[in-house]
């Protein structure tokens, strides 16, 4: 990405096992860890400056989320209204995709 970035807090590990996925036709062999830190981007990114990127890449992004603010309504028929809003500005973010949990299950 070309960046100084200061990594923080290790806040999330994911296993992938694609033949348990919705890919798993494509994906059966695929196995990967992912491990996602808090981190503090110290320089705009510029691919110029890029040591290696990843094959196949078509942009980078930085998203700092902080700045998310997600307001939800219940509905009837166990239905949400979900808005997601910049934190600063308050304008709607285009895109934006939620995942909601109640229980540790996924509604």
């Amino acid at each position: 990405m070309g960046a100084e970035v200061y990594p923080g807090e290790l806040v999330l590990i994911r296993e992938y096992i694609g033949r348990n996925h919705e890919f798993a036709l494509q994906d059966a062999e695929v196995h990967q860890i992912e491990y996602m830190f808090l981190a503090e981007l110290r320089t705009p990114p510029n691919q110029a400056r890029a040591t290696e990127t990843d094959y196949g890449q078509a942009a980078v992004e930085w998203i700092s989320l902080r700045r998310f603010k997600v307001l939800t309504c219940r509905l009837p028929g166990n239905q949400y209204e979900v808005v997601t809003l910049d934190g600063q500005t308050g304008h709607p973010i285009p895109n934006a995709k939620i995942t909601l949990y109640t229980n540790d299950e996924k509604v």
